[in-house]
């Protein structure tokens, strides 16, 4: 179901507009297992990986939710909980191969139903689309290709390894935690017009500061109910509502 939380109707010029993304539970179902749970649950790396990163999960998983903390206080939590994990990384040893037999045997993430169709629809038309995930951007990279949805109007922007030779030592910088997204900018967007933007945190919302945005929130079960998007989205979406249905509604023919 489509919810309509403001009152903004705009009908947006595709030879203009743009595409702000995240990526987990967002191009993904809810329940999907994400980027950092396929290295936790895969048979190919140290079972020890994932019952440490699981603790770490079960810490910081809780403050990220939590609105109520500090801004502050709650990005450094944040920052904290990315550092560990890569620390971990480092310590079981984590190596390119053992990445692309993750991607190539892992039936865990699930996109929504008309992500692929949505993905190549922009394609067509030449959108530009900018994902922006506090995932792990090396497999979200992978499994796109592996998807054959990878095309040349995306962009991707999320923590990619660090590497000594093939060996992961930890993240690149800077850190992209749901936290820090709207520090982002994006210079190749200056002359385009109204985008659409996509995620389903709170904090998704905050994408692109200076842009132009009608921004679309995936209401998930599990984290928030339709009121609290009020303020932050100008539409929520609810059980199966689709990406064809906004770009129906949003774009014009």
């Amino acid at each position: 179901m489509i919810h309509l939380l403001s009152k903004r109707f705009t009908r947006l010029n595709q030879k203009e507009m743009f595409v702000l993304t995240d990526f987990d539970r967002t191009l993904t179902e809810h329940d999907s297992a994400t980027s950092w749970s396929m290295l936790e649950t895969t048979p190919y790396f140290n079972s020890n990986y994932g019952y440490e990163a699981t603790h770490i999960f079960e810490k910081y998983r809780p403050i990220e939710l939590d609105h109520q903390m500090p801004f502050v206080l709650k990005a450094k939590h944040m920052e904290d909980w990315h550092l560990q994990v890569g620390q971990l990384l480092n310590k079981y040893h984590l190596y390119k191969k053992t990445i692309q037999k993750i991607i190539n045997t892992h039936t865990g993430i699930k996109l929504r139903h008309d992500t692929a169709p949505f993905l190549q629809e922009m394609y067509r038309l030449q959108v530009p689309v900018i994902i922006v995930s506090a995932g792990l951007g090396d497999f979200i990279e992978q499994y796109l290709k592996k998807e054959h949805l990878w095309f040349d109007n995306i962009t991707l922007h999320s923590n990619f390894f660090l590497y000594d030779d093939d060996k992961v030592i930890g993240f690149k910088q800077p850190l992209i935690h749901s936290l820090n997204k709207s520090i982002l900018t994006y210079p190749e967007l200056t002359n385009r017009g109204t985008g659409l933007l996509f995620g389903d945190q709170i904090e998704d919302s905050y994408m692109g500061l200076g842009l132009d945005t009608l921004k679309i929130g995936f209401c998930n079960t599990d984290n928030h109910d339709v009121s609290s998007f009020n303020g932050y989205y100008d539409v929520a979406l609810t059980g199966n509502s689709s990406f064809e249905q906004i770009t129906k509604l949003y774009i014009k023919r």
